[in-house]
């Protein structure tokens, strides 16, 4: 897995497999708000997807916003390999992927 898209498709592909809803965040007009959300059983996160090559970094902006939805009492998590979406799955959502 070397890009953000591989890792996009990932998610995709463990959301599938699991009855989790995922949806790719789309926020015209306003930057910084993180890749996509998922929820299952009442419970919803958002994820800011980083390359797997570690050549992603947060924007100010970003880091700006993922620490106001967390002040809001909202999850947010940031992931760059596989192994960090599949223990955002577990703990959070209570699936084994």
């Amino acid at each position: 897995m070397k890009t953000e898209r591989d890792l996009h498709q990932y998610v995709k592909k463990i959301c599938m497999k699991n009855s989790i809803l995922f949806r790719k965040l789309r926020a015209e007009g306003v930057s910084g708000w993180p890749d996509c959300i998922l929820a299952k059983n009442g419970k919803i996160i958002f994820i800011e997807l980083k390359s797997p090559s570690g050549t992603g970094k947060l924007r100010p902006l970003q880091i700006r916003t993922i620490d106001a939805m967390k002040a809001e009492g909202l999850n947010v998590r940031v992931a760059s390999q596989p192994h960090e979406i599949d223990r955002i799955v577990y703990e959070l959502l209570g699936v084994d992927v």
